[in-house]
């Protein structure tokens, strides 16, 4: 199968507005893929999009061959945004648990399996000797860290995040990101990451896709991330450069 993700003809949004339009794209297996674009590019419709969680106005989704609705057990998915009050009542375990319930479904409650499984997912993550921790009380990086811990007890065959570093300091994003790389080489997990950080990411990814609204250019790092590309898109200067062998984009002020 050349394509585990596809579509083809894509429009969707919300209500009667488009967010994305006129999508094709192909995501194969075992790849680390990374959607850049600026605010409000569509960039998150199409995450939800490829999950099922929105059903397109035109177009075709398919996820090793089929609705994403039919392979749901198959994906992972690590939202933005979450449930991180202090006083939240749950602990890192617990918070993990909750990933499974699609599977165990809502009425069961977790039996030692299921308890191993979350387990499992929270050593992975590098986090097991957090189990008991209120989840309120852990690290920006650490909450992360559960947040995938949980999306990964289902033990998926994808893994969708939305902005995984947003908010976090360099060493948190450095350990998501090598957490992210070490699924990806090690158990074949394919990744498909929303990110503004084009720096820190680059390293990692094989496929880069350039979103507003419309997929305006998609292939390997060194293609898209091009002085010539990303200069067009950005309006404004940018040098591209390498450094350590990683490439490093630097957008110039146009005002100075």
């Amino acid at each position: 199968m050349d394509c585990v993700v596809e579509l083809a003809g894509v429009t969707a949004g919300y209500d009667s507005k488009v967010a994305i339009e006129d999508i094709n794209l192909c995501i194969k297996d075992r790849s680390f893929t990374g959607i850049i674009g600026p605010n409000g590019s569509g960039k998150t419709t199409l995450l939800r999009v490829i999950t099922g969680s929105l059903t397109p106005f035109r177009g075709t989704v398919k996820v090793f061959g089929h609705p994403p609705v039919r392979v749901r057990n198959r994906i992972g998915y690590v939202p933005q945004f979450f449930n991180d009050d202090p006083y939240i009542p749950f602990s890192a375990i617990e918070v993990v648990l909750f990933g499974l319930y699609p599977h165990i479904g809502m009425i069961r409650r977790p039996g030692g399996k299921d308890v191993e499984r979350a387990r499992q997912a929270l050593d992975t993550v590098g986090l097991l000797d957090k189990e008991k921790e209120p989840f309120g009380h852990l690290s920006g990086g650490q909450k992360r860290r559960v947040m995938i811990a949980r999306a990964l007890a289902g033990d998926p065959d994808i893994l969708i995040l939305d902005e995984p570093s947003s908010g976090l300091d360099v060493k948190s994003i450095r350990i998501i990101l090598d957490l992210l790389h070490k699924l990806n080489t090690e158990r074949n997990i394919i990744i498909i990451l929303v990110t503004h950080n084009i720096n820190q990411i680059a390293s990692y990814l094989d496929t880069v896709v350039y979103m507003r609204k419309r997929i305006y250019v998609a292939g390997n790092p060194k293609e898209v991330l091009s002085k010539e590309v990303l200069s067009e898109l950005y309006g404004a200067p940018v040098d591209v450069f390498e450094r350590n062998g990683n490439i490093c984009v630097l957008v110039e002020d146009s005002h100075a």
